[in-house]
């Protein structure tokens, strides 16, 4: 309690320290008896609320002192209509108004447009090859006095060759790793004594089978046996190697991760623990007492001594740190939440790094979400947090911050916002701020390297260079559950950036409504099957913290498309007002994925519901189970009571809420018994309120709604006493009340702004004997996973792989012939890219049917789990394996396995000190289309010469990932012919790493320049020609229009005449130059009449500012006496219509051209072309003479010729489409 009292304090302290200002908020029109509630936030944590209340001069004020910076000003005004947040910077800004009107009882529809905004995000993912890993040396240097007699005498670890014989090599990688853990060396005159057992800790056997963990033990005998695999060898001991051309140590800690496993018995020597974890770690696994009762601020009972697996898992986590990371300053106690119960104040949380008072609280979610390396990167981003919060300094935040793009957003709930939409390993990352940003980028940098490469380079280089100080991490797939896709086209590419958004609500003020959103997606390719998207996930949240979350399909109905559209239902009940948008996110079938939010996108939801229900359902405190004997429909864990069903019993739950709507379901989660130190845990049941006319039960409107729910209690299922620890029951309004079940409830303190959100109840509890209980953990065999691949296109394959995957797995138990029997078998395959997909039993991908029936198998055979999979067009090429699998019961023991190793590799750091700082530069400044596969590097440090180089060159868009190394000739070089073709336009990173001659590291630098390969391609020239296509030479303009992108660059207009008898006596071409300083450039007092009269030819060309020259527009004009024509963007043979004989109309035309013939004309064709001569269009329709219209939606803008065609005349008539 005193820490927390602390960090309050501390923080009372530091927001008085600020300036403080006056601010007025103004609301008009409160009718009489009304109150509005006004919000105003700065952040996560700086959150205000007052009520301004009906005031007879229409104007009502509420006061509010507020720091400097940004604010959000929002209303909750439930029964009027009001325009959405505002935001307001102080000290400029002192107050603002907000005018409420009545109900509109109306549709409402919102639209919004990208103004340009797609430009600048990436459009691919990153393309890197694998690590270059060269073996320099992996041997082992066994000392000459060593032999296995020392593992005996100093360890008593006996070495059996009983399956197989040992080396001498790894006799010595296991004595390193017992002398590397703080295990007791005996002394002289400790003998063994092999009788006895005396001072003999173990018998080691080696295999070259798998093993779960690596390692199982016989405790069957008086000595434990322990087998140890093969491969928890192979890297064991630093084997020195380059990765990509640097030198250092590549290991792994997967062998000393067997031994801990060995001297804590699998965490059950909880004395060996407690040390490891203290000495190791500086940390403290809590128990259920008063000292976690006191840190938490909560009764005790809500809490649970950590699982030993979880233990284990925890430790192995924190020592694949680097070492200077395990004794992390600020940590110091790890706390588990009792299974089922979330945490009160953030219930969908996994686990809180709770960095105020040194804790890492973990809820049972983290660690039984049917995914292990999920687990394990969890506990790396929580143990992160205290890095950010302990270690890094602020110059080191405000870099990690303007890198993701973040900027402080007071209209964001967690007081951040990242207008980037790419770069974000994971949903959370790009969810919240960039402390969770940082921490998922370390805990995938360590996990999942891959996914963190793939979708940002510079996200990873600033983890390794800044935070791991070079330290890199390899994650390995077991060999044999590996396979190979093959693509000759991969889709690297992410789905477009959203550029508009349609929203439509359908339904009167007191109706259920239904919202429409569409959404379109920007394509550079206009083929949406190349950056199209096949879903979008949103969510949107409420003022009173209620969501409600919608998804969005091709409009068309194909696979992936650039416009998604999707439907939902609002209840009348759910929250009036304006609801924010949480999360969007745009996926494609490969799973390329774009995040948006707020920032980047334009959303405004407004749902006018006078009749929405704020309140959660309400406890009636009347929570009570019995045992119950009855006949069920029974094959799932909860059964309904039929005359049709069959006689067993059941665990019945009676308890009940109020609400004043009716309510969507109510559900309980169940500790169950783990009285032989079995790892069990929660069950749940749910199910609908009863609805039952004789008992006057109802789900109707304000009312209590009962619920009778009933488990199914099988025989297979655990003896002992069993307990609600969560419940809750949620509205369809969206709101929930949850009950927390515990034993003290004096020491559960519900605040009081959650008073009508969060219950308590004495926690009971209710015993219940079965007759087979099996708390036997069911199994996969490892050794015989097999996965056999082939693309079903090998003549020119793209990805499109069907993949078969046979498991082998059984269930166990103490009563044999009494097995529950497998409920689910799951498994999850890693891409080359790190996208990891899973797969599951029961989904559509199995052979065989897989009806997830509860009742009992009663055997322990071993049974074939056969997957089906197709993965799609587009997969990644190169190489897949499965990275998990999962295995779980139906008495609800699970067992799940990783096949990932995480091999860490260590820089070996030279000896050599730069005297002069490496500098590095692009020698063009830019790249462009004349240098893209040539541009030139120049490189510089003292002393260099005769050292080694590599380079990295990427781009913020995403794309290839250039590469190469050499050598300096001096200290001063130029590295030429690199090749840059694949790398994305935009900003791009280079990276130079300098090596001495045995590559280790010296120095690391990195520069940024501009790539631009895109030629100026949407510009043209607009002269002030009337009608008929002629102006005098003292009014002739041409304004050269570019795109906003050109700006900056130059513009060349030669003019030269078109006649092959030029003399040298007469003027005959002139040549215009200049700078682009706008979109428009105007050219004036051109000195057209110093040239003879003829036909010429006006040639554009625009060089945008990064050098590329764009392809000329071509006019030709005729010049004759003080006046000139446009004849077209080609010379004509043809004898000219006259110009008065048809007019066009509007020019600029937007849409529709009108041509209007007079004097009889008839029109034998028309055509249009561009600039170039192409022909776009081409009609000889006579019907709408002499009024003719041509839809010109579809065309781009820019400038285009209209020819008209009669009696094999013609003209041409330059028009600008807008």
């Amino acid at each position: 309690m005193m820490n927390k009292v602390l960090i309050f304090l501390a923080f009372l302290i530091s927001f008085s320290l600020f300036s403080q200002n006056a601010f007025k908020v103004k609301i008009n029109n409160i009718k009489e008896g009304d109150s509005i509630l006004i919000i105003v936030q700065k952040s996560s944590d700086v959150l205000l609320k007052k009520w301004a209340n009906y005031n007879n001069t229409e104007t009502s004020v509420v006061n509010f002192d507020l720091t400097d910076g940004q604010w959000a000003i929002k209303l909750d005004a439930t029964g009027y209509t009001y325009p959405s947040q505002q935001v307001v910077t102080l000290p400029a800004d002192i107050s603002v108004t907000f005018a409420l009107t009545g109900l509109t009882d109306a549709d409402y529809d919102y639209t919004w447009e990208d103004d340009g905004s797609a430009a600048g995000h990436a459009t691919q993912r990153y393309v890197n090859e694998p690590a270059k890993i060269l073996v320099l040396s992996d041997s082992i240097a066994v000392p000459d006095d060593f032999s296995a007699v020392k593992l005996r005498t100093e360890y008593g670890v006996i070495l059996s060759d009983s399956i197989q014989p040992w080396s001498n090599e790894d006799s010595y990688r296991l004595y390193k790793m017992f002398s590397n853990l703080p295990y007791g060396k005996y002394g002289e005159g400790n003998g063994l004594d092999y009788e006895t057992g005396e001072n003999i800790r173990g018998v080691f056997m080696l295999t070259d089978l798998e093993q779960d963990n690596d390692l199982s033990i016989d405790n069957s005998n008086q000595i434990p046996y322990a087998t140890v695999s093969q491969s928890a060898f192979v890297y064991a001991e630093p084997q020195i190697v380059t990765i990509d051309g640097i030198r250092g140590k590549f290991f792994s800690k997967r062998l000393y991760h067997t031994v801990v496993n060995f001297i804590t018995d699998f965490a059950n020597n909880d004395e060996v623990v407690s040390w490891l974890a203290n000495e190791r770690f500086g940390i403290k696994f809590m128990k259920v007492d008063q000292e976690t009762e006191d840190l938490m601020n909560e009764d005790q009972s809500n809490f649970q001594e950590f699982f030993k697996s979880e233990k284990l898992e925890i430790l192995a986590m924190f020592e694949e740190l680097p070492e200077g990371f395990h004794k992390q300053e600020g940590l110091k106690y790890l706390v588990r939440r009792i299974n089922g119960q979330d945490n009160p104040k953030y219930p969908d949380a996994a686990a809180i790094a709770w960095a105020g008072f040194n804790t890492i609280e973990f809820m049972s979610k983290a660690f039984n979400g049917g995914n292990i390396n999920d687990s394990r990167r969890l506990i790396l981003h929580e143990k992160a947090h205290f890095l950010w919060a302990y270690t890094f300094d602020q110059e080191l935040k405000d870099d990690w911050a303007d890198l993701g793009d973040w900027f402080e957003d007071p209209t964001s709930a967690s007081g951040w916002s990242t207008t980037n939409t790419t770069e974000s390993v994971s949903a959370y990352a790009h969810l919240k701020s960039p402390n969770e940003d940082l921490a998922e980028s370390i805990a995938f940098y360590l996990t999942n390297p891959d996914a963190l490469l793939s979708v940002s380079v510079r996200k990873y280089e600033f983890v390794r260079d800044r935070i791991m100080h070079g330290t890199r991490y390899v994650a390995q797939i077991r060999e044999d559950l590996t396979f190979t896709v093959y693509n000759l086209f991969p889709d690297y590419t992410y789905p477009g950036k959203v550029t508009k958004i349609e929203l439509q609500v359908e339904g009167g003020s007191e109706e259920d409504k239904v919202v429409t959103i569409r959404a379109s997606l920007h394509s550079d390719t206009k083929d949406p099957t190349i950056d199209g998207a096949s879903v979008a996930y949103l969510r949107f949240a409420s003022s009173i913290g209620t969501i409600h979350d919608l998804r969005l399909y091709p409009e068309n109905g194909q696979a992936q498309d650039s416009v998604l559209i999707g439907t939902t239902n609002f209840s009348m009940l759910e929250k009036s007002g304006y609801w924010s948008l949480v999360s969007f996110s745009v996926t494609d079938p490969v799973g390329n994925k774009r995040y948006e939010n707020s920032s980047t996108i334009g959303m405004k939801l407004y749902i006018e519901n006078p009749l929405e229900d704020i309140l959660p359902p309400a406890y009636n405190y009347d929570y009570a189970y019995e045992i119950v004997t009855d006949k069920f429909i029974t094959g799932g864990n909860s059964g309904t009571i039929s005359e049709d069903g069959e006689e067993m019993r059941a665990l019945k739950f009676n308890f009940s809420h109020y609400d004043a709507s009716p309510t969507s379901r109510g559900y309980a989660r169940l500790i169950v018994p783990n009285d032989n130190d079995e790892e069990v845990y929660e069950r749940d049941i749910q199910g609908p309120a009863t609805i039952d006319s004789e008992k006057n039960m109802d789900n109707g409107f304000n009312s209590d709604k009962h619920f009778e729910m009933y488990l199914l209690l099988y025989d297979y299922l655990q003896s002992g006493y069993y307990s609600t620890t969560y419940s809750f029951v949620t509205d369809i309004a969206g709101n929930t009340g949850r009950t927390y079940h515990v034993k003290d409830t004096a020491d559960f303190i519900i605040s009081e702004k959650n008073k009508f959100k969060l219950f308590k109840e004495v926690r009971d509890s209710i015993y219940i004997e079965t007759l087979y209980p099996d708390f036997l953990k069911p199994e996969i065999d490892i050794n015989n996973i097999s996965i056999s691949a082939e693309p079903t296109n090998p003549q020119a394959p793209n990805g499109e792989t069907r993949v078969n995957i046979s498991i082998l797995a059984r269930d166990l138990s103490d009563f044999e012939g009494r097995e529950a029997g497998i409920s689910g078998v799951s498994f999850t395959l890693r891409d080359p890219l790190g996208g990891v997909h899973g797969y599951q039993s029961g989904n559509g991908t199995m052979n065989d049917p897989f009806n997830g029936n509860q009742d009992p198998e009663n055997n322990n055979n071993w049974e074939v789990y056969n997957f089906d999979l197709l993965l799609p067009q587009g997969s990644p090429p190169g190489q897949w394996g499965m990275a998990s699998a999962y295995v779980k019961d139906k008495a609800g023991n699970w067992e799940e396995y990783s096949f990932v190793e995480y091999v860490r590799f260590d820089i070996i750091e030279s000896d050599i000190e730069l005297t002069v700082p490496l500098e590095v530069e692009i020698t063009d400044k830019v790249v462009n289309t004349y240098n893209v596969d040539n541009i030139t590097a120049s490189m510089s440090c003292e002393p260099c010469e005769g050292l080694n180089y590599v380079y990295t060159i990427y781009s913020l868009m995403g794309g290839n990932v250039a590469r190469g190394e050499g050598v300096f000739e001096s200290d001063s070089i130029s590295v030429n012919t690199i090749n840059t073709t694949g790398v994305l336009d935009g900003i791009i990173k280079l990276t130079v790493q300098v090596t001495d001659t045995e590559d280790k590291l010296i120095a690391t630098k990195t520069a940024e320049y501009t790539k631009d390969t895109v030629l100026p391609n949407s510009y043209y020239s607009q002269s002030n020609l009337e009608n008929d296509g002629t102006s005098s030479l003292d009014d002739f303009v041409i304004a050269v229009v570019v795109e906003s992108v050109d700006i900056g660059g130059s513009y060349e207009l030669g003019i030269n005449s078109t006649s092959s008898s030029k003399t040298t006596t007469t003027e005959t071409e002139l040549e215009i130059t200049g700078e682009l300083a706008s979109e428009t450039n105007t050219l004036e007092n051109i000195a057209l009449s110093d040239l003879v009269d003829g036909d010429y030819k006006f040639e554009l060309t625009i060089t945008d500012p990064n050098g590329n020259e764009g392809n000329p527009e071509i006019l030709y004009y005729r010049k004759e006496a003080n006046s000139i024509t446009l004849i077209g963007s080609a010379l004509s043979l043809v004898s000219y219509l006259s110009n008065t004989n048809f007019y066009i109309s509007p020019n600029p035309v937007a849409s529709e051209l009108n041509i209007k013939t007079t004097k009889g004309l008839i029109l034998d064709k028309i055509s249009i072309y561009d600039i170039t001569g192409r022909k776009i269009f081409s009609s000889v329709s006579k019907e709408q003479q002499p009024n003719i219209s041509i839809n010109l939606e579809g065309l781009s803008k820019g400038v285009y010729i209209l020819r008209v065609s009669s009696n094999e005349n013609s003209s041409d008539l330059k028009f600008i489409k807008k």
